[in-house]
């Protein structure tokens, strides 16, 4: 039992109870002495042996679970048939307490049944990683969970991606769709004059014909570059460093639809508008 010694099978007598915990790295002689102790707390409390045979299989289960979780390593995979992940959902690190000790799952918000349908970026590695439906291990019990990583066991899968390569490809095509609808936005505003901040409607109005200003500061009301990263999605796009130019700068961005007049507010003919400043 000294090789096991992280195994705990004790029975509170005078309660007529069982608790376990176990490490994977026991395996089969986790097992053995588990059973020989729930043979004396059967003898004693014959009222709990329903309990401790249900016990027993749980333990049986979670050790499959590790010793199948500790196959799994660092790799990669063809993204080619999936999509990026929409850029309002990001990794974040959570620790479940398991069978080797504290890990960390990085883990997103993306439904389970649409997780492995997508790839997203990992800023850990400054690469792009296939979602994966892990299972956490919290004590005793398990968590479907979307990630791309469990930090104890090593497993992430990162993308194939080549320049000009298929998730090259998908992302000019996913960051070609957030440019037109941050133009769209943009435009709105400018037709609308939502971009003054002011809960009466005379102020939009009168912001339909007002000059409309890069920036705002110390205002409530928004700059059109605040609007480009308050607004809109492309500026929550984030790719490797390899990937950098599928993404516009605010720059090229506005310089694409020559959003910026000559001295320097917002173009309002490129939406449509009759003047550089003004809006029907």
């Amino acid at each position: 039992m000294r090789s096991c010694s992280f195994l705990r099978c004790s029975a509170a007598s005078q309660l007529g109870f069982l608790s376990l915990s176990v490490s994977s790295a026991c395996q089969a002689q986790s097992l053995v002495v588990c059973k020989h102790q729930l043979a004396i707390v059967q003898t004693h409390h014959p009222s709990s042996r329903a309990m401790a045979l249900a016990l027993l299989l749980a333990l049986a289960s979670l050790v499959q679970f590790a010793a199948t979780r500790r196959m799994q390593r660092e790799e990669e995979v063809d993204c080619s048939q999936k999509l990026p992940a929409p850029e309002n959902f990001q990794l974040t690190p959570s620790s479940y307490d398991g069978l080797d000790g504290v890990g960390v799952y990085w883990q997103t918000a993306v439904p389970l049944q649409d997780c492995e349908k997508y790839f997203m970026y990992f800023k850990k590695y400054d690469r792009f990683v296939a979602l994966q439906r892990m299972q956490a291990l919290n004590r005793v019990q398990v968590y479907n969970i979307c990630a791309a990583e469990a930090t104890q066991y090593g497993d992430v899968a990162f993308c194939q991606a080549e320049k000009e390569g298929p998730v090259w490809d998908s992302m000019q095509k996913f960051v070609s769709t957030k440019v037109e609808e941050c133009k769209s936005t943009l435009c709105s505003l400018a037709r609308t004059g939502e971009w003054k901040a002011g809960m009466f409607k005379y102020k939009q109005d009168r912001a339909k014909k007002t000059p409309w200003r890069r920036e705002l500061p110390g205002h409530e009301s928004l700059g059109f570059e605040e609007a480009f990263n308050v607004k809109c999605g492309l500026y929550r796009v984030q790719v490797p460093k390899s990937f950098a130019e599928v993404v516009p700068t605010f720059q090229d961005f506005a310089d694409k639809y020559g959003f910026i007049s000559p001295k320097g507010t917002f173009n309002k003919t490129a939406c449509g508008c009759p003047s550089e400043d003004e809006c029907d």
